[in-house]
């Protein structure tokens, strides 16, 4: 019905004065991921990739869902994956999925890729970029100012997570707030 009608026969124009609408949407997909995070953005190798993932429900139903952690690396080969046991999530509701995975990785970029199913029904998915390092600096001594021309001691601590001895070279540039 629209708010103003008009009957051409009687030449009579009727406004309504009030309109309720009611609107129902489904949604194809009542669950999905509103958020999914590593608790660390580099870890050592062999440390634990903890993750940790909202599941939303939209829907009027009780859903049971079950996930996937797949660990894949840069060129996208799975170099892990776990199952987690049946979860349920409320409707309207939402629910805290926490899963850890230890493997094996060598130093480089790599995705915790959540994946949701119902039965075997894929419904949800999302993905977490972290890194896996040899070693990096933690802690650089430097003096406050210094004078041009002026020499001056820096120390740097490098953790090296290798399990055999390195050798590390280091550059230090220094700058002014212009970056000359």
């Amino acid at each position: 019905m629209f708010p103003i009608q008009h009957n051409p026969t009687t030449d009579e124009t009727s406004l309504t004065s009030h309109l309720q609408v009611q609107v129902a949407y489904e949604s194809p997909l009542p669950v999905g991921v509103t958020d999914h995070s590593t608790d660390q953005e580099s870890y050592r190798p062999g440390e634990t990739i903890q993750t940790s993932t909202t599941v939303r429900n939209v829907s009027d139903a009780v859903e049971t869902l079950a996930a996937t952690l797949s660990i894949e690396d840069e060129l996208g080969a799975i170099k892990g994956s776990l199952s987690s046991p049946p979860f349920v999530v409320p409707a309207g509701g939402s629910y805290e999925l926490t899963l850890a995975w230890v493997g094996p990785l060598a130093a480089g970029s790599y995705q915790a890729t959540v994946t949701l199913w119902r039965s075997d029904d894929l419904v949800g998915g999302y993905s977490a970029g972290f890194q896996v390092v040899d070693g990096r600096i933690v802690a650089l001594v430097a003096p406050e100012g210094l004078s041009p021309g002026e020499e001056a001691q820096f120390q740097l601590t490098f953790a090296n997570y290798r399990p055999s001895q390195g050798a590390a070279n280091v550059e230090l540039s220094i700058h002014d707030n212009e970056g000359l």
